[in-house]
């Protein structure tokens, strides 16, 4: 039997009876193959009556086309009509509400799909790919995506946009032979004038925020390599990010409840961080550069999940019922990563100076190495990220590098006052105090309204001897900052060790008493009075001092030697 007979009697009766001729065109194409024009239409010279008049078939075979189920080519003097892979699905789809049997649908579902596979592997061929694990990528995607809402993409555009999401999955990144591209050099090397940057702009903005499919993808922005990499909720990194993010902020909330017993606020960063931890170390999911696009991700996840369960609504595929309640009773934080980081940073450099056992001392610095180093790659020109760096070195011994660091910030940032009074703060570590003068001095030049450069200042001149000097500076900076009493503890101080004139140092703490302190620095002021009385050997003045200061905190050491 030759081609020409299959209209009409290899047409189901049903699709005849009901005059579908959009199905028919359809089923034979998905049948049979690739057809001309002639085999569909009646022949009056050839006896041909049976089939459909020339005007009905183009009416329905440039509906068809306008909805890309067909596509049409030359072959000398015939127009050839081929069956696209959107129109072999609809074709499925179509079939099965007309009740065919069984074994009719599956058939032709095993015949389509091994046409759809040869199809998409002449289009891999032609594009050049090779690697089996794109291929089967390419073909997933191709099979997830729904493209009822992409009528304006051909089939072959189609094909080109979903090849450009494969090559930029986030499990290609830093992979053999670099699959990973930008949409330029994408357009470039692939579209061949078929698909243009803006129509792959479109259809990856239509794919991602107005949601054509019913799958989500998720995108992380590498602004340095000028490429984008995706990857989709249905897929393995999909599924383990989403459960991962879940997971994470259930525990957060129940470690609150175990500890605290009450619900405290919730900070995004440190969950997001908390994340970020177990994709990259603990399960390797992504690559270990991809930590910063990776967490602007995740807490846009976690801001859109917790949105939804303030709403109450219901998420999918993690148990999570408890949750909408808790958010209700928390107050919710949100920094920018780059200050979160920086603010745990120097968190951890003040537990460090302050550690009281060894442990306690190498966490904390483990820390501010670990959060530092973050904070560098999210922005390696930031000049706070070298001061903070800065005091990391100095605090673990390496006196040469926290100068380095921080002449490093000054660089970035010469205006910046308190990088000059850290700088002279290193240089007096290391007895260079005429430098660290000239710093300092720099530091008062941009911000003369500052009281403690004065301060910082005065320290260097008691490096130096020069006492009276020290004593006219501490003047100035309580002149500048009149409330800051511990600028007239180191006057006091000053009086008493370096000059010898104990009962000035008296008078000043006496008449800074009076200006009613808060509870920790009348604590301060009892502990510098009873220092420069046992000085002046008045120990039974001293101990009288020394209980009042007992009474504010009885559990602060002071002199314990001394009852």
């Amino acid at each position: 039997m030759t081609k020409i007979n299959f209209i009409p009697q290899k047409i189901p009766n049903l699709l005849w009876e009901r005059d579908q001729y959009e199905d028919i065109i359809l089923y034979v194409l998905g049948v049979y193959g690739p057809m001309k024009r002639e085999e569909f239409i009646n022949n009056k010279e050839k006896g041909i009556k049976n089939r459909m008049n020339k005007n009905t078939f183009h009416k329905w075979a440039k509906k068809l086309k306008s909805n890309n189920y067909i596509s049409v080519s030359r072959e000398k003097k015939h127009s050839i009509y081929t069956i696209t892979n959107l129109g072999v699905k609809e074709l499925v789809k179509r079939l099965k509400s007309y009740n065919l049997d069984v074994k009719t649908i599956l058939n032709l579902e095993r015949k389509t799909t091994s046409k759809t596979v040869a199809l998409d592997t002449q289009f891999l061929n032609k594009c050049e790919i090779e690697n089996k694990d794109i291929m089967i990528e390419f073909l997933k995607l191709k099979n997830e995506i729904n493209r009822d809402k992409l009528s304006l993409f051909s089939e072959e555009k189609f094909d080109i946009a979903v090849l450009y999401l494969t090559l930029n999955h986030t499990r290609f990144y830093d992979y053999s032979g670099s699959v990973n591209i930008s949409i330029d050099d994408f357009i470039d090397k692939y579209c061949n004038d078929i698909l243009t940057k803006d129509e792959l702009k479109w259809f990856l903005r239509e794919l991602r925020m107005k949601k054509i499919t019913t799958i989500s993808f998720y995108k992380l922005k590498l602004a340095k390599r000028g490429i984008n990499l995706y990857f989709r909720s249905s897929d393995q990194y999909g599924c383990i990010f989403e459960i991962t993010i879940q997971s994470i902020l259930r525990d957060y909330y129940y470690e609150q409840y175990i500890y605290n017993n009450k619900f405290q606020e919730i900070i995004f960063n440190e969950i997001c961080e908390a994340v970020i931890i177990v994709l990259i170390n603990k399960y390797n999911l992504f690559h270990k550069t991809l930590e910063v696009s990776l967490y602007d991700t995740v807490k846009y996840y976690l801001l859109t999940l917790l949105k939804n369960l303030k709403r109450k609504a219901f998420i999918k595929s993690f148990d999570l019922y408890e949750i909408p309640t808790l958010i209700l009773t928390s107050e919710i934080f949100d920094f920018e990563r780059l200050d979160y980081l920086q603010k745990r940073t120097l968190f951890h450099i003040e537990e460090a100076y302050n550690a009281l056992l060894p442990l306690e001392y190498r966490e904390n610095i483990k820390y501010t190495t670990e959060f530092i180093q973050k904070a560098m790659d999210c922005d390696g020109y930031n000049s706070y990220n070298y001061c903070l760096k800065a005091h990391i070195l100095h605090i673990t011994g390496d006196y040469n590098g926290a100068v380095e660091a921080i002449c490093k910030a000054i660089t970035l940032d010469p205006q910046k006052a308190n990088f000059y009074s850290d700088y002279a703060f290193f240089l007096s570590w290391q007895n260079k105090y005429e430098e660290a003068l000239n710093a300092i001095n720099r530091a008062i030049e941009l911000e003369p309204q500052e009281g403690i450069y004065y301060s910082d200042l005065a320290s260097v001149l008691l490096s130096l001897n020069q006492y009276e000097e020290a004593l006219e500076v501490f003047n100035l900076a309580i002149k500048k900052d009149p409330q800051n009493i511990r600028y007239y503890i180191r006057k006091a101080n000053c009086l008493a060790y370096d000059l010898q004139r104990y009962k000035s140092a008296l008078k000043v703490i006496e008449r800074t008493v009076n200006k009613n302190p808060k509870k920790l620095e009348l604590f301060e002021l009892y502990e510098t009075k009873a220092g420069i009385l046992l000085s002046m050997k008045n120990r039974e003045a001293a101990l009288n001092t020394i209980r009042k200061a007992r009474q504010l905190y009885p559990s602060k050491e002071i002199f314990p030697n001394l009852h």
